[in-house]
């Protein structure tokens, strides 16, 4: 996902959802949570304010194409069941869907074209990848050791970034886990442009985790401070 989207963004209403709260069940099913998409228009700050669907219980919208048509998240269902969820604007109206994985699931940043990235949230974690189509994949291979999870995708959809094992990590299409260079031991990344060829995050750096970009140049990761 492209970090500007000038013409839209997304809002979070009364959510009581938890960082790093990744439980099949919700704090409390009865309290229903609705995210909200905000259309500004012009600059005078008129905006008008839609509540998108929910799966009848506590949800939230985490990311969105450059068009405006596309949101991803996650919504938890009445029985407290957590899913992948993406909203598309179609005739005037937005509706939900659900991206399939065995387990509960969080899609946690979306491409122009429609291609998600998250995590399956029923442990062990692992970073997954969801088409246009909804098919899924495991983003990691075999040999990749540890959790991960997906938290970017660049803009046209060709690189997840996220953390695995603890390293920031990037997963380029039909290819292994890729390790980023790291300030110290641990970090994550959260984010692409375009073409995945700049990502940001952070590392982290004795008892501190500092905001990083990194940039790659013909074929090589270069890491710098913000």
């Amino acid at each position: 996902m492209r970090s500007r989207a000038p013409l839209f963004c997304t809002a979070i209403v009364s959510t009581i959802l938890l960082h790093g709260c990744d439980s099949s069940q919700s704090t409390d099913p009865s309290s229903i949570s609705e995210p909200a998409v905000m259309m500004a228009r012009g600059v005078s700050g008129i905006a008008t304010l839609t509540k998108l669907p929910s799966l009848g219980s506590n949800s939230e919208a985490l990311s969105v194409n450059d068009a405006g048509t596309i949101v991803v998240g996650h919504s938890f269902d009445r029985a407290g069941m957590l899913y992948a969820v993406r909203w598309t604007l179609q005739n005037g109206s937005w509706r939900i869907t659900t991206l399939p994985y065995t387990g509960s699931a969080r899609a946690m940043s979306v491409s122009n074209q429609g291609v998600a990235a998250g995590y399956g949230a029923t442990g062990p974690r692992t970073a997954l990848r969801w088409s246009e189509t909804a098919t899924v994949t495991a983003l990691d291979c075999a040999a990749d050791a540890g959790e991960s999870h997906a938290y970017g995708i660049s803009g046209g959809g060709q690189v997840a970034v996220g953390v695995g094992a603890g390293i920031p990590a990037i997963w380029r299409a039909g290819g292994c886990r890729e390790s980023l260079p790291a300030l110290g031991a641990g970090g994550s990344a959260a984010t692409a442009n375009g073409d995945g060829t700049v990502i940001g995050g952070s590392a982290a750096s004795g008892a501190d985790y500092l905001p990083v970009r990194w940039r790659e140049v013909a074929g090589q990761w270069g890491t710098s401070l913000l």
